[in-house]
């Protein structure tokens, strides 16, 4: 499913993210730019992992993709809507992911 930028934001536990200075901050490792990089010639592979509350889209797992993402310029994201956001189920979630060169 796409979804806008817009109508996706970070859970509370990570809410700190939803700020500017948050974002910069996951943006400071070779990880990242190695991600944006990969995001840049292939894409966003998996989709993000996200619980629906209020009409928003909380990300559960992809917070670095979302951030590269926003850094490309990209306005809708590929997600995944999961029921809740229970460790178990996005353990098992995590584990259908397709690997990529990227960690």
């Amino acid at each position: 499913m796409l979804i806008h930028k817009d109508k996706m934001m970070f859970r509370d536990c990570n809410k700190s993210l939803n700020s500017e200075k948050g974002k910069e901050a996951q943006k400071n490792n070779d990880g990242y730019r190695k991600l944006k990089n990969d995001i840049k010639e292939k894409g966003i592979i998996n989709p993000i992992l996200c619980i629906e509350e209020n009409n928003m889209y909380k990300i559960c797992i992809g917070m670095r993709r979302f951030i590269a993402g926003l850094d490309l310029g990209m306005i809708k994201f590929n997600i995944k809507v999961l029921p809740n956001d229970t460790v178990d189920l996005l353990i098992k979630e995590k584990k259908q992911y397709r690997h990529t060169d990227v960690q």
